[in-house]
């Protein structure tokens, strides 16, 4: 039998590390992204688990002015991935009447780590705009024109 350098030359042993670098490195992007993928799953199912125990089985709401005590109980809802809630673009005065009606009786406290955004008109390009407020920029502009 030959010696090796006499069957494989310096081109052969080029192109197999060439190979086993590449293969290496598709292997590793693979695993990058299947990495990614398993995290997001795991930050998914602890944001829903967290979600969950938040959400309380019955609120008891009270009224000082009056003796009755209201019970909302929570439901079970079919979890079909079709819903989609877009934590970005909320309206704080959906609920401006209920909070109106409770008056001094309740407290919001909302953490400094907290954040909350308001968006007026998500298809417009200024959504965070008043509409109102976007309209008479607009005339104010046509008013005026574009001067500095």
């Amino acid at each position: 039998m030959g010696k090796l350098s006499d069957v494989f030359s310096l081109k052969h042993f080029m192109v197999l590390s060439l190979t086993l670098n590449v293969a290496l490195i598709s292997r590793l992007v693979y695993e990058v992204e299947n990495w990614w993928e398993e995290q997001i799953k795991a930050s998914m199912a602890d944001a829903l688990e967290k979600s969950t125990r938040v959400s309380m089985s019955s609120l008891y709401l009270s009224s000082p002015s009056t003796s009755s005590c209201m019970v909302v109980t929570s439901t079970k809802i079919k979890d079909d991935n079709k819903r989609v809630i877009n934590l970005d673009h909320g309206n704080p005065t959906m609920y401006e009447r209920f909070w109106q009606q409770m008056g001094d009786i309740t407290t919001i406290v909302i953490s400094r780590w907290q954040s909350m955004s308001y968006s007026s008109d998500v298809k417009n390009l200024y959504w965070f705009l008043e509409t109102e407020f976007a309209k008479q920029v607009i005339r104010l502009y046509k008013i005026m024109g574009n001067t500095v």
